[in-house]
């Protein structure tokens, strides 16, 4: 199981793009896109700020054909 999977019950919107921009501003930018891509559904808040987070992750990280 990935290190970075947490428990879907207890994330909140909040905790999913905090978490996600601790690792992206490490400049991890492939564990970011993974982390979000794996533990956004099912989340309550805002998807298009969720999507255009993802967009931007996955450009940095080089993953065009997703961006």
């Amino acid at each position: 199981m990935n290190e970075e999977k947490i428990n879907l019950k207890k994330i909140t919107y909040t905790n999913l793009l905090n978490r996600t921009e601790e690792i992206y501003m490490k400049g991890d930018y492939l564990k970011a896109n993974n982390f979000i891509t794996e533990n956004y559904k099912g989340i309550k808040g805002n998807l298009a700020q969720i999507y255009n987070f993802r967009y931007l992750i996955a450009n940095e990280a080089g993953l065009e054909e997703l961006a």
